[in-house]
């Protein structure tokens, strides 16, 4: 499955997803920016401190999930290049095309993705 060509229709698929996440995420960063300009210098009671302390963390989190999703595509792109797409990082074992369908940045086939999860989990301490 290493053929660039078979994977040309992931690639455009991929590069669109991160083309407009990019573009998110630097009009988030922008709209931060504004949104914080125009707060700065206003006394905030407790209960607006309160929407603006969740909005922000919101913000942040979303701007995280783009961020993790950004980092997976790039590397999902690079092993197109490098003609390692399709395969396992781990068990080099050919990743399920339903996998691929639903997830094309899957870097893991479903068996080594469920071990690095719970292997996450427990660093975590969940």
């Amino acid at each position: 499955m290493a053929d660039r060509e078979q994977w040309e229709p992931q690639r455009r698929a991929m590069a669109q997803r991160l083309r407009e996440l990019q573009a998110r995420v630097g009009d988030e960063a922008a709209l931060a920016a504004e949104r914080q300009e125009r707060q700065r210098g206003e006394v905030l009671d407790v209960g607006e401190r309160s929407d603006d302390d969740e909005t922000a963390f919101n913000r942040d989190a979303l701007r995280a999930r783009h961020a993790e999703e950004i980092l997976a595509l790039q590397a999902a792109l690079h092993r197109i290049d490098q003609g390692s797409y399709g395969r396992c990082i781990e068990c080099q074992d050919e990743i399920d095309a339903a996998r691929l369908q639903a997830r094309p940045e899957s870097p893991r086939c479903l068996a080594c993705e469920r071990r690095y999860e719970a292997r996450t989990r427990a660093l975590r301490g969940r």
